[in-house]
């Protein structure tokens, strides 16, 4: 009995049932390896390579990203410095422009002075031209009154001239 106790286990399966069993696997893994491993290979290997290329043309878009960036951040930095550059001519010239325009200013200023002073030198001279005319015409009327009778008036007129310039010639502070 103890013999049929070992024949029926439930857990072993029957001889025949194992060789079937491995025949149908063998068969089976044969089919198998002809038929259905090499696509799974290839579609395998195609996906490997699709990935491959797909992190290939990532890496390709960052390198050129990044130099996109770097051109990008070159081109700020000459703009930047461009626009200093600009700004510094502009200031210079600006500052060139004012220096021009007060001297200018200036120079208009001392010509107009000048010429202030030019006129008012003539107008003083015209004036002590007039007034010395003025007194002489008035010395020969008074000398003519006093005298009665007309003088010569260029002889009269010579004296008083030299006259008015020895006092002119006179200083302001000595005459009483």
């Amino acid at each position: 009995m103890i013999a049929a106790v070992e024949k029926f286990n439930p857990l072993l399966p029957e001889t025949n049932e194992i060789i079937y069993g491995a025949l149908s696997f063998i068969v089976l893994y044969v089919v198998l390896s002809k038929v259905a491993l090499p696509g799974i290979r290839a579609t395998l290997q195609a996906r490997e390579l699709k990935i491959r290329s797909e992190l290939e043309a990532a890496e390709r878009t960052r390198t050129e990203a990044q130099q996109v960036l770097d051109d990008y951040r070159r081109q700020l930095a000459d703009a930047r410095h461009e626009a200093a550059r600009i700004i510094e001519g502009a200031r210079r010239m600006a500052d060139d422009a004012r220096r021009e325009l007060i001297a200018k200013a200036e120079s208009e200023a001392a010509e107009v002075r000048d010429r202030a002073r030019a006129d008012l030198a003539a107008t003083v001279a015209q004036i002590r031209a007039d007034l010395q005319r003025q007194v002489a015409d008035l010395a020969i009327t008074l000398a003519e009154k006093v005298v009665e009778h007309s003088l010569d008036r260029e002889a009269q007129r010579g004296l008083i001239d030299r006259y008015i310039e020895q006092v002119g010639a006179v200083p302001a502070g000595s005459r009483s």
